[in-house]
């Protein structure tokens, strides 16, 4: 059996956020915060099957929640009226594990530091080979059992880009592979392989120096169904939006 957890990381240091349209307004920036927080969760998913983080800023707060920020952050909220859209940047760590014990053991670890989470709805799978297609990131079957594993692998290879410096301003250059929108993909997915060659021993070690694994790991980083890219979660896990 495999179980797939969504889990709704925040800190309680974390500012309140507006949204609008594609724009996100806040008290202060917070970026440095976020990427600390991803590294955290990287050290504790390790101990599950396969992991990924996405960083949200358009996700659904409980109100108990959101209202503690409105509190703290309370002329921020008068700034811009209380009837906006408000929220809290949060990172979701999405584990897969074979057992709820592992998964409580996970959300134990993330309780003894300083994170705060909700839980979304845990989903069921009779294996990794048994989750079915969701028609959106996915289309076949073999994409669903792709999709797990290269989610993790793009995380690990996310947290070596943002240790290194300048990291978020090179992805930033190859924006155009986030949708694989433009006349020249080709060569810039040659820039990238040349990046990740330099800038993350994930991709070294675990992908590059077997040529199965780096031919897969490329055919699955072509997929885009519409707005739905695999691409855009290192991209987002870098945080360059």
């Amino acid at each position: 059996m495999i179980i797939k957890e969504t889990i709704h990381t925040y800190k309680e240091s974390f500012p309140i956020i507006k949204t609008v349209g594609q724009k996100v307004y806040t008290p202060f920036r917070y970026d440095a915060s976020s990427d600390g927080l991803i590294i955290e969760l990287s050290e504790i998913g390790k101990i599950s099957k396969y992991f990924y983080v996405a960083r949200h800023t358009d996700d659904q707060i409980p109100d108990l929640i959101l209202t503690r920020f409105k509190n703290r952050f309370s002329e921020f909220v008068e700034c811009y009226g209380k009837d906006s859209r408000f929220g809290v940047p949060t990172v979701w760590l999405v584990i897969y594990v074979e057992d709820e014990d592992s998964g409580n053991k996970i959300k134990r670890l993330i309780r003894k530091r300083d994170i705060k989470y909700f839980e979304g709805q845990p989903v069921k799978y009779e294996s990794i080979e048994k989750i079915p297609c969701d028609n959106n990131y996915t289309i076949t079957a073999n994409e669903a059992k792709e999709f797990p594993k290269f989610l993790h692998q793009i995380t690990h290879i996310a947290i070596d880009l943002i240790r290194t410096s300048n990291s978020k301003n090179k992805l930033r250059e190859l924006g155009c592979l986030e949708g694989m929108i433009g006349n020249n993909i080709e060569s810039k997915i040659r820039e990238l392989k040349d990046y990740l060659e330099n800038s993350s021993q994930y991709y070294r070690n675990y992908v590059a120096a077997d040529e199965r694994e780096k031919s897969i790991f490329w055919m699955n980083f072509r997929r885009v169904h519409g707005v739905y890219s695999w691409p855009h979660f290192l991209f987002n896990a870098v945080g360059t939006f």
